[in-house]
């Protein structure tokens, strides 16, 4: 891990609500360790739902939590797909890798690009170096929703 965070999917029964979802914020925000809290509405967007984020401050260590509040019937794709399939699919040398270009992501934040990059890099192009990483990049689409699964 190059930086603490937590990713949550939420399922719900029917839409997110954007008021319970703030609820829920306001009571996470009333903790002393909340540094900030932001939302945005992507219910009418490719992926839809709300999204939540949240930094937390715990043992001096900064920590960002995201969270999206999903339909229970979300068609996806969604981060638990690829618990499995990644555990199976992961070596010491493509983890080395992973966290090498995440890191080399991490000390430039002007070229920011979803982690699911980086393992598809990884997993499936063979990329190991962060200057193969932007070669690969260059030449894909990184900016639309990707069910890639290794």
């Amino acid at each position: 891990m190059v930086a603490p965070d937590l990713d949550l999917e939420i399922f719900c029964d029917g839409d997110p609500s954007v008021e319970a979802g703030f609820a829920v914020l306001a009571a996470c925000a009333a903790h002393p360790g909340t540094t900030r809290a932001a939302f945005s509405n992507h219910l009418d967007g490719p992926d839809p739902g709300l999204y939540f984020k949240l930094g937390f401050r715990h043992q001096g260590e900064e920590w960002k939590i995201d969270m999206w509040a999903l339909r229970e019937d979300h068609p996806g794709p969604l981060s638990s797909w690829l618990v499995e399939p990644m555990r199976a699919a992961l070596t010491a040398e493509s983890r080395r890798a992973i966290l090498t270009i995440k890191q080399a992501l991490a000390d430039r934040p002007e070229l920011r690009c979803g982690s699911i990059h980086v393992y598809r890099a990884v997993l499936s192009g063979g990329v190991r170096t962060f200057d193969e990483f932007q070669a690969w990049r260059a030449a894909q689409d990184t900016e639309s929703l990707t069910a890639w699964r290794p």
